[in-house]
């Protein structure tokens, strides 16, 4: 009865130390998130005026379409975005769900972002995450309980490009971006468009699909993947099904995002959008 009396005692104890640890580690993990944050949006916006017609003239007509039905032409544009975000994802084709609630800030006029999430990986187990592009940087940052490092990938080519394609891809919530000097547009199609973007020294491309309403429902690249110690190169989609206006703009607002496996479609990646504001 002794060693199992103590047996209990050592496991509670060491229960509590860990949530009073986790407890400390995820403040300590927010404080360096928001540090970051106020690093990455700007606080004076370096491109005055707001996005006329004129603006849209060297445009395949498909992407004009596109940024009229946004409701962005008269509007400032668009210097920094904020898009909180509920849903669900997975790690391997044959994982379970994992819901997830995340926000994620966005400076256009030097493009970048943060992206911090809590995922529900097990009951009272959490994993705090980051994904971080500045000055043409990536980095990503995933903790177990806000203490355990799973991943801490930082500044490799496959990283900075990887971070590059999701930025371009995610121009869909802050659409004034698609007229910018580091994105150049090639019409494929009427309903299609090939967009490449580049900055910092580095480049990635991506096709953007659109219907009839000019809603983009589509998104299409070639993303570095990481697979064990290395990266491959993956089809990597986005498929957006619903659209809602926020603050006055028209954003995709429910969507899935999907890497194309030798073994067939691995949806990853399922997103709500609740709320979105500008130059706040």
């Amino acid at each position: 009865m002794t060693a199992i009396y103590y047996f209990l005692i050592s496991a509670a104890s060491l229960i509590i130390l860990l949530i009073l640890g986790s407890g400390i580690a995820s403040r300590q993990f927010k404080y360096s998130v928001d540090s970051e944050i106020k690093e990455l949006l700007p606080q004076d916006f370096s491109q005055k005026g707001q996005i006329t017609s004129e603006n849209l003239h060297n445009l395949p007509d498909c992407v004009q379409h596109w940024l009229r039905n946004s409701q962005i032409i008269g509007r400032e544009r668009i210097h920094k975005a904020m898009i909180r975000q509920k849903g669900q994802m997975k790690t391997s084709p044959e994982g379970k769900w994992m819901p997830f609630a995340a926000v994620s800030y966005y400076n256009v006029d030097q493009p970048g972002f943060i992206w911090h999430a809590r995922v529900n990986f097990a009951p009272g187990v959490k994993l705090l995450a980051r994904d971080k592009y500045f000055s043409g940087i990536g980095s990503m940052l995933i903790k177990l309980m806000g203490i355990f490092p799973v991943v801490n990938l930082n500044n490799n080519e496959e990283i900075n490009q990887g971070s590059l394609l999701r930025y371009l891809a995610e121009t869909v919530w802050f659409p004034s971006a698609a007229v910018s000097s580091e994105i150049r547009w090639e019409e494929i199609d009427p309903y299609t468009a090939k967009a490449t973007m580049e900055y910092k020294g580095v480049t990635g491309s991506g096709i953007f699909k659109f219907n009839d309403r000019g809603e983009v429902v589509e998104f299409k690249a070639n993303r570095p993947r990481a697979v064990g110690d290395h990266f491959e190169l993956t089809p990597w989609s986005i498929y957006l099904t619903e659209y809602h206006c926020f603050d006055g703009i028209q954003i995709p607002s429910k969507g899935e995002v999907i890497w194309e496996l030798a073994g067939g479609d691995f949806n990853w990646f399922q997103f709500e959008v609740q709320e979105a504001e500008y130059n706040f």
